[in-house]
């Protein structure tokens, strides 16, 4: 947040120069007030721009392992223009190598998912998943799995047959 704060008053002190070298150049034809509105406008497009490409940024510096899963647009009122086309402040990917099955409990996959937020580390966990009955499962430290494919250790709670982890784990395994 530091680098974004440091990187705006950049974008802020290059839009004032670049308005004070166009008054130098126009003979002071431009008025007075041209640099601290050009700084203005240079922040705020940067901040909108730093906005908007964070979630590509990110996405595109994954290893290459993880697949997002999905993304999450939102829209606030301290943006209005996120009304217009909402910024992607947070994701959720997988880890394409950590994917599990058992034979024992077939329908069920697990792998670890991690969640992606502006401005907050990335968290990951270990998730279980029922195919068949639409349930996922937070997997506590104490799971297991037993022989017969029970598994204890787990909170399960339902998803709507659209959730983005069903769609993308369970058509892989």
């Amino acid at each position: 947040m530091l680098i974004e704060l440091i990187a705006t008053l950049a974008a802020g002190f290059a839009g004032a120069g670049i308005a004070l070298i166009l008054r130098h150049l126009t003979g002071g034809r431009l008025p007075k007030g041209a640099a601290p509105l050009a700084a203005g406008l240079a922040m705020v497009a940067f901040v909108i721009w730093n906005d908007y490409n964070w979630y590509e940024r990110t996405a595109e510096g994954l290893d290459e392992r993880l697949e997002v899963a999905a993304s999450y647009p939102e829209s606030a009122i301290w943006r209005p223009w996120s009304y217009l086309l909402p910024v992607t402040e947070r994701f959720m990917a997988y880890d394409r190598a950590s994917i599990r099955t058992n034979e024992a409990a077939p329908g069920y996959v697990l792998a670890d998912v991690y969640f992606f937020g502006r401005r907050m580390p990335p968290a990951g966990a270990p998730v279980l998943l029922d195919c068949e009955g639409l349930r996922r499962g937070d997997v506590r430290d104490d799971f297991a799995m037993g022989e017969d494919g029970s598994f204890t250790g787990v909170d399960w709670f339902s998803v709507p047959p659209d959730d983005p982890l069903v769609g993308a784990l369970c058509n892989l395994a």
